[in-house]
């Protein structure tokens, strides 16, 4: 516990749930389901006890448990904290081996990256049908629900379809930095021409590389 009387889970790091803006009304808060059982059953928060919740678009709030059952627990808000920025930048992965490419996604998460694309290239080896990509689209975002929770950061970032490189390219307004292996960034759109309000993004190649017309791409 700190000295604002906040509990904290194992290991020290500060227990963070997540809440829906849309179910935060005054300053009473009703959780159910999935945050209930995080917040009574493993967690075990007492009546009495202060957490911290976001409502995963900026918002983060100090509460106290007040009451509660075997199926849901009353929160009430003691404190909304200033709303912290949304990160400017974006991070386009390739396919590639899934638990490498969702460990990336949890870490990406945790560190504040606000939209996330997976992208196929001409290198790419993993394909996936399009139920199965939605399905993985759904288990993604629970991993960065999770990784928010961890990290205290307060945004969910959007979980973008799967698209090829050049359509990502020919849709994407602000600017674009490529990472190479030769260890020189290429830049696509710079600073100067990026437009007020669009995020950067960050472009991961993939496994073998970018091919040469990958390459040409970001010199157009």
């Amino acid at each position: 516990v700190d000295k604002a009387g906040t509990k904290r889970g194992m290991g020290g790091v500060m227990s963070q749930f997540y809440i829906d803006r849309k179910k935060i009304g005054g300053n009473r808060v009703i959780v159910t389901g999935a945050e209930a059982h995080h917040l009574l059953d493993t967690r075990r928060i007492k009546p009495g006890e202060e957490v911290k919740f976001t409502d995963g678009i900026g918002g983060q709030y100090r509460a106290k448990l007040v009451s509660s059952n075997k199926k849901e627990a009353v929160l009430e808000i003691l404190e909304q904290m200033k709303e912290r920025p949304l990160s400017p930048f974006a991070i386009a992965l390739p396919l590639i081996d899934f638990d490498r490419l969702e460990w990336a996604l949890e870490k990406c998460t945790e560190l504040g990256c606000a939209e996330f694309w997976f992208i196929t290239t001409d290198r790419t080896q993993l394909t996936l049908r399009f139920e199965t990509a939605e399905k993985k689209r759904l288990r993604w975002h629970r991993i960065a629900l999770e990784a928010i929770k961890q990290s205290e950061n307060c945004y969910i970032p959007d979980i973008q379809p799967i698209l090829p490189l050049c359509d990502l390219l020919n849709q994407w307004k602000g600017s674009v930095i490529a990472f190479h292996q030769s260890g020189q960034p290429l830049v696509r759109h710079p600073e100067s021409r990026r437009s007020e309000g669009s995020r950067s993004l960050l472009l991961i190649g993939p496994e073998g590389g970018w091919s040469p017309e990958e390459l040409a791409l970001f010199q157009e």
